[in-house]
């Protein structure tokens, strides 16, 4: 026929696995189920000798006593058992505290407030409150560290001066407080590049002068 060309056909052979081969790789499939099933034994056992244990110790009274004052807790971990505690307590108000005792402005302050019967500052907890409010003192960068946590968190998403001192002064104070918060929102870049339109307008651009 004209336009067709003849196909040629070529022989394919499919090689055929020797009875050998057949009984070697099923004998390495038998101990390959072996040792999975042996080691997954193993683990069972270790697993319930470990649970075992465990379930004796919290039955235990006084061991129970002492892993609940402590706040312990049992895990079991490379055929051993610990007893682990944590717990995670913030420094902020040791800091604010020790910064209290040695601040002199402080101290002046609560005897004159006590001499004149104001009842302005009150002490809770060795803690000075100033209208029920910590005191926070200068020292130490307590004040830079609040004012960065109120600020720079990802949960307080950069408020303005105004709704971060409204934040801020339900729990903390200090003597010029809110001209801080207004010098610590205006030195922020992020702040200065998203709110643009919250600034005053600098006018027209001007040329430079050309040098002679």
């Amino acid at each position: 026929m004209d336009g067709l060309r003849p196909i040629l056909r070529r022989d394919v052979r499919v090689a055929v696995p020797t009875t050998f081969e057949v009984a070697v790789s099923r004998a390495l499939a038998a101990d390959q189920d072996q040792i999975d099933i042996e080691r997954d034994r193993q683990v069972a056992d270790t697993l319930s000798r470990k649970t075992k244990v465990i379930t004796q110790l919290s039955l235990q009274r006084p061991l129970q006593s002492v892993i609940q004052q402590f706040e312990l807790a049992v895990y079991a971990r490379d055929e051993a058992l610990n007893l682990a505690t944590i717990k995670i307590q913030s420094t902020l108000r040791d800091r604010i505290q020790e910064g209290q005792s040695s601040n002199e402005k402080l101290q002046k302050w609560r005897l004159r407030d006590v001499a004149k019967s104001r009842k302005l500052y009150s002490k809770d907890y060795s803690i000075v409150r100033y209208r029920y409010r910590f005191w926070v003192p200068s020292g130490n960068f307590l004040r830079e560290v609040i004012m960065k946590e109120a600020h720079d968190t990802l949960y307080s998403i950069n408020p303005r001066s105004t709704k971060m001192y409204k934040d801020l002064q339900l729990l903390y104070w200090w003597p010029g407080m809110k001209r801080d918060i207004l010098r610590f929102v205006s030195e922020c870049l992020t702040c200065q590049q998203v709110k643009v339109g919250h600034q005053r307008l600098t006018g027209k651009l001007k040329p430079l002068p050309i040098p002679e």
